[in-house]
């Protein structure tokens, strides 16, 4: 009878929504799972009395026949989210709420394949991302390299590798013929044309490689450097040699900048710091970016030697993004925010982006208010 009933309101939901235009069931999307579609089929199959006949027969009489199917083949079998019902993005209003693809706190796509990250021809700007796992471990749809592709409708080039560091560590060769070094050096002085791509010929770094290749970077609007928390945790030095020493955090990000705008000199560059983390050892938490030394400082430490380094460079082309102060993740929401102490989850990734993708379009020029989804505004229309 639940199921009745259920099917019952969706018939009366397809009417509604034929009235609003029914475009939207056909452009639901791809996170249809077969899973769901089996699902549905089976309680269609379940169901399929009086009730459900009136449902249909009512929804053609308002839109078409093709639209009134897909509609109701693709419609959720117990109710609409809310986020439906308000009109919100488009991933969030024809999203399943069981599917367990779909964020149910953003309707954000989740998936670990690797989605493609480049807006296409209606692109404004190229983006190439360099830096560790906030980048590297997420490339599906709600990975930060597709949400920002979106936000600033750019083509984004994700080179990104989880668990690299901004410094060269000790064990390092720094040999250009036998070079080795996956870390913001390497990647750097590989866009630079200073290395060849043959460091990253193990079948690891194959999606790397690919992106690098599909890349030219002489035509990229802004490169995006984000490093820290496998610095703090390789336990590479804050900062000695005033800065220069590529062996250190600060001298690290000192070289990246200095490689980039030399072969790049009318690139923006965006230094994303550490964002809050929380640290674990055999399941125990022994501390945070706040109270955890590893010998040379804190997280919190390294977030402000990257923006010292930012502040620190005159090309007038650099900016820092600092999600510690700028996204509210704290020891008091970090169990719920964070999925393992450090990667943010779906809904924090989503907020990440939004708040680098307004700096970026700050620095193309572009007019953003403050906290705005870009989203939600033509802002590719105020330059």
């Amino acid at each position: 009878m639940k199921r009745l009933t259920a099917l019952w309101m969706t018939g009366i939901l397809v009417c509604g929504m034929a009235l609003t235009g029914c475009q939207a069931g056909k452009e639901a999307p791809s996170a249809v799972t077969t899973a769901a579609t089996e699902a549905a089929s089976a309680a269609a199959t379940e169901t399929a009395t009086t009730a459900a006949t009136t449902a249909s027969t009512e929804a053609t009489t308002i839109a078409t026949t093709e639209a009134a199917t897909e509609a109701t083949t693709e419609a959720p079998t117990e109710g609409t989210s809310e986020g439906a019902t308000e009109g919100a993005s488009t991933a969030a209003t024809e999203a399943i709420p069981d599917d367990p693809n779909i964020d149910k706190d953003t309707g954000i796509h989740i998936s670990e394949d690797n989605v493609d990250t480049t807006y296409g021809k209606d692109a404004v700007m190229q983006i190439a991302v360099i830096g560790d796992s906030q980048f590297g471990m997420f490339n599906g749809y709600d990975g930060l390299a597709y949400r920002v592709s979106q936000y600033c409708h750019a083509n984004v080039y994700n080179m990104a590798i989880g668990g690299t560091c901004a410094a060269l560590t000790q064990n390092e060769s720094r040999d250009d013929d036998n070079w080795d070094s996956k870390s913001g050096i390497g990647m750097s002085r590989l866009l630079g044309g200073e290395l060849k791509p043959d460091f990253l010929s193990d079948p690891s770094y194959a999606y790397q490689l690919d992106v690098y290749q599909h890349l030219d970077p002489s035509k990229t609007d802004v490169f995006i450097v984000e490093y820290g928390v496998n610095d703090f945790n390789a336990k590479v030095p804050l900062d000695t040699s005033f800065g220069q020493d590529q062996g250190s955090y600060r001298g690290a990000l000192n070289s990246i900048m200095m490689t980039l705008t030399m072969h790049f000199p009318n690139a923006k560059i965006i230094v994303c710091t550490p964002t809050y983390a929380q640290f674990f050892q055999g399941g125990a938490y022994i501390g945070d970016s706040n109270t955890l030394d590893n010998g040379y400082g804190t997280l919190y430490d390294y977030v402000k030697a990257g923006i010292n380094a930012v502040e620190g460079n005159n090309s007038g082309n650099v900016k820092a993004l600092t999600p510690y102060y700028d996204i509210d993740i704290n020891a008091g929401n970090a169990a719920e925010n964070l999925i393992d102490g450090i990667h943010m989850n779906p809904e924090y990734r989503d907020k990440y982006a939004q708040l680098l993708s307004r700096v970026i379009i700050g620095q193309m020029g572009y007019s953003i208010p403050e906290d705005t989804d870009p989203s939600t505004v033509e802002w590719w229309t105020t330059k």
